[in-house]
């Protein structure tokens, strides 16, 4: 439902914090395959915060944060 909210106001930049967690494979691969579409059709910024695995064989970008900074950044080639 948050997801639909954040969708319905049509901004440029959303933010998911966690949005896949406690999703089944399944769900948690539509809801990457939406943001996915958001970013590269829709020109949209997204930002998934996000401790699975599974989230960064999706972006575009990854970080890693400790403690607040950044110690890793990765870009898909």
């Amino acid at each position: 439902m948050a997801i639909a909210r954040a969708l319905a106001y049509d901004s440029k930049t959303i933010l998911g914090d966690e949005p896949t967690g406690n999703l089944d494979k399944e769900t948690e691969t539509e809801i990457l395959d939406i943001f996915t579409n958001l970013a590269h059709e829709d020109n949209k910024c997204v930002i998934i915060i996000s401790h699975s695995s599974s989230v960064k064989e999706k972006v575009d970008v990854v970080l890693n944060l400790k403690e607040g900074h950044v110690v890793n950044s990765s870009r898909k080639s």
